[in-house]
């Protein structure tokens, strides 16, 4: 695409649409600090087939604008702002809902381009509004827009769809697990709660989220569906806690073993001469405790597992139970080096 007027760089970070549907780009040209001609994803080439070497309307959801006071009356006074496009946008019906700084605003009345009455060219800011954009007065600001095509769509948080991504894995399972949890066309454009497009994240800035903990849906090159980038949870990467199916499981783990031997409280133990637990009845309560862990086990829910019960028993009466769990790993990362060879051998 050969932009018939260079535009600020800020300005295509985010979502931009040709005919109601939005499109990407691989890369863009500048000249002068400008961007001038944008690079179209194959993967969006069709949108244009029929657009070859004709003049083409985009539409981004960032617009600079300058905030500009309004003034009437003799002599004149400032009775409101108005934010002026610097370049005019069409906007789905009153009343307009527009985005600065990460807030939402609406405002009824709006100016219309002398020619084209569809182009919005400038807004008037509410006047509950008017002292948040006081301090930009005639400094320009980007704001956002809904493209029109969007105007029924609201924006929606994934925390439910976790919470089903967890009811329907098994407890070892990560609910990031590509072949098994696609969030669907409802996630189809994964977004930031600041607004941003996960799609136009850097592998190093989701790389960066993630190591900081977060969980965020996000897409894969050659894939259409929307995934979890993981299971954090808000602790360190090191810690035995630091995922939720690590969470789950070891949960799952405890429930079963003390139901397992929950009916033997306060049930009698055979000692030996020493003092000591009798084989027989450390061998009790070891297999009460493999028994759900076999069942885990063979559910592909734990890798494996010992149970040991220790041969004192305090003052005849209190038992110890360690159990060690080897949980499933998860495949994070799949690293493939590949090369050419004279000879397999």
């Amino acid at each position: 695409l050969n932009l018939d007027e260079g535009i600020d760089p800020e300005l295509v970070k985010n979502k931009l649409y040709f005919n109601g549907e939005q499109f990407s780009f691989s890369e863009f040209e500048m000249c002068d600090g400008k961007v001038t001609s944008l690079i179209i994803a194959s993967k969006d080439n069709g949108l244009f087939k029929d657009a070859e070497n004709i003049s083409i309307r985009i539409e981004n959801v960032d617009h600079l604008a300058t905030v500009l006071p309004i003034e009437s009356g003799t002599p004149k006074a400032v009775t409101g702002y108005k934010l002026k496009l610097k370049k005019g946008v069409i906007l789905p019906s009153a009343p307009f809902t527009y985005f600065f700084q990460d807030k939402e605003y609406t405002c009824k009345a709006s100016e219309k381009d002398s020619q084209d009455s569809k182009i919005t060219t400038a807004l008037t800011i509410k006047a509950v509004d008017q002292e948040v954009f006081k301090p930009f007065v005639n400094k320009s600001v980007i704001v956002k827009f809904r493209n029109g095509s969007d105007d029924n769509k609201r924006s929606i948080g994934c925390v439910g769809a976790l919470a089903g991504a967890v009811s329907k894995a098994a407890v070892h399972e990560n609910i990031g697990w590509v072949q098994r949890f696609n969030l669907g066309a409802e996630f189809s454009d994964p977004m930031l709660m600041n607004g941003d497009s996960v799609d136009q994240l850097t592998n190093t800035v989701q790389k960066e989220l993630g190591e900081s903990r977060f969980i965020f849906p996000l897409k894969y090159t050659g894939d259409e569906g929307t995934y979890f980038n993981d299971s954090h949870t808000a602790v360190k990467a090191t810690n035995d806690y630091a995922y939720i199916e690590s969470n789950r499981t070891i949960e799952k783990a405890i429930r079963e073993v003390r139901a397992s031997l929950l009916p033997q409280l306060n049930s009698p133990l055979t000692v030996n001469a020493e003092g000591k637990l009798a084989e027989d009845t450390r061998k009790s309560f070891e297999n009460l405790c493999a028994k759900p862990l076999e069942r885990m086990r063979n559910a592909g829910e734990l890798s494996d597992f010992s149970a040991a019960v220790s041969a004192e028993a305090e003052n005849l009466s209190k038992l110890n139970i360690v159990l060690k769990l080897v949980p499933k790993g998860t495949a994070r990362q799949i690293e493939v080096k590949v090369g050419f060879a004279t000879k397999l051998a």
